[in-house]
């Protein structure tokens, strides 16, 4: 049972040590901003799939939007930087998921109006 114990007590210290590393000890600053930015797509992502309209989203600011996601990606890749890999390469996953909800919302309104 000591063994248990102390391989579930050093997993736990490596995972804060990943989280809070002591060479930057504002790294936990990164996570703070990657929740906020899971969160702020939400009532977005909503919208779209209430209303079925996607009339206000602009699909170059997206794919602008998109470039800079995966060059901050790249970027956090190449810095061994986590929250900064983590954050983009999800904001990434719901910017294309915005840019292809509204190509599919758009064509499909485009289709029922020629109707």
């Amino acid at each position: 049972m000591e063994f248990l114990y102390t391989g579930l007590r050093q997993a736990i210290d490596g995972l804060y040590a990943f989280i809070f590393p002591p060479d930057k000890p504002y790294e936990w600053i990164g996570f703070l901003a990657l929740l906020f930015n899971l969160v702020c797509y939400i009532p977005q992502i909503r919208r779209i799939r209430l209303t079925q309209s996607s009339k206000d989203i602009s699909f170059w600011m997206f794919s602008i939007w998109i470039m800079g996601s995966t060059t901050w990606m790249i970027y956090g890749i190449r810095e061994m930087r986590w929250p900064v890999m983590i954050t983009n390469g999800i904001n990434l996953v719901f910017r294309i998921w915005v840019l292809v909800y509204k190509y599919i919302v758009d064509r499909r309104s485009k289709t029922l109006s020629k109707s």
